[in-house]
């Protein structure tokens, strides 16, 4: 059983020490802004949309992920 237990350890901690580094991070970015510069007219109105609607279910502030260099 000590065994076991020793390979599930050593399995674990092999696969956090592979895995990869997210590319998707949180950043301090202004995710009103980033709406407001969106381009196209049905786009940014549907982004609105969803912001009130993602504020009103989740009783969170929303925050920008991602890259912005696109």
């Amino acid at each position: 059983m000590v065994i076991f237990h020793r390979l599930l350890l050593l399995n674990t901690l092999i696969r956090t020490a592979l895995m990869a580094e997210l590319k998707t991070k949180q950043n301090n970015a202004s995710v009103t802004s980033f709406v407001k510069a969106v381009e196209n007219d049905e786009r940014r109105a549907d982004a609105k949309e969803l912001l009130m609607l993602f504020r009103k279910v989740t009783s969170n502030r929303p925050k920008n992920v991602g890259r912005l260099d696109y």
